[in-house]
């Protein structure tokens, strides 16, 4: 499951210190968040960036490569560096990455493996893994 302990921490510029880490819930000082406890809750953080339709992209959407079929989960994690033209080797990298939706086409299931976000408004949002569970079975089948 998607429920990483999302922390933050504050640094107080009057008494010059540093405190101590919080998580969200401690941020909200509730355990339900619109009614609903907060164990039945799944976090999807911002990456930060958006599509181009400008489109916030969150954690678990699904969001097509502008221009190719190529499709893509945003996950947050540890994932491989492809190869650049350099020769640099792959390596690994933490952070938000896409990681590849497989599909089968004429030639049979092509795998689009993993990749960092790097191009923003090269994406678009077309849905997230929760609520588009039917969309995921139809690029896989």
């Amino acid at each position: 499951m998607n429920n990483r302990e999302i922390k933050f921490r504050a640094w107080n510029k009057i008494d010059k210190t540093m405190g101590e880490p919080f998580t969200l819930i401690e941020a909200i000082g509730s355990r339900k968040i619109n009614g609903i406890d907060t164990s039945e809750i799944i976090y999807q953080q911002f990456t930060g960036l958006l599509d181009k339709n400008g489109v916030e992209i969150y954690e678990d959407d699904i969001v097509k490569e502008f221009g190719y079929f190529a499709t893509f989960i945003v996950k947050f994690g540890k994932y491989k560096r492809a190869r650049f033209m350099n020769g640099d080797l792959p390596r690994d990298n933490y952070g938000f990455y896409l990681k590849g939706i497989p599909f089968k086409d004429k030639t049979g299931v092509n795998n689009t493996g993993e990749k960092s976000i790097f191009v923003e408004n090269g994406l678009e949002v077309i849905g997230n893994i929760h609520e588009n569970k039917e969309l995921l079975k139809q690029k896989t089948n």
